[in-house]
């Protein structure tokens, strides 16, 4: 008898409201009249968002700030200028690194 209780569980169609609407069942963020809101769903994964925080800030300082860094490869330095003061040489400078008879990839 138990068994059959559990296995009814499992194999019951979808009742005759959630597929009223072009046979679509409903999702947790249209049911009855409660909105999703921003609010609401920090308060309900609180815990998780605060568990992610830390490895998206990693994520962010080791992955995504140095790539500020790269604009170097692409500017005249000066380093009293700074990175955004110097000026914009574009590929000369690979021209001139590849470009020399002791440059390993040039021949």
């Amino acid at each position: 008898m138990a068994e059959q209780k559990r296995n009814a569980s499992y194999s019951a169609p979808l009742d005759e409201r959630s597929t009223a609407a072009g046979g679509v069942p409903p999702t947790a963020l249209t049911v009855g009249k409660a909105r999703w809101s921003l609010r609401r769903a920090v308060r309900r994964n609180g815990a998780l968002l605060s568990m992610a925080t830390p490895g998206l800030l990693l994520l962010l300082v080791f992955s995504y700030l140095p790539m500020f860094g790269l604009i170097i490869a692409f500017k005249d330095y000066r380093a009293y200028q700074g990175v955004l003061g110097s000026a914009w040489v574009g590929l000369q400078n690979f021209q001139f690194l590849f470009g020399r008879w002791c440059a390993p990839l040039g021949r």
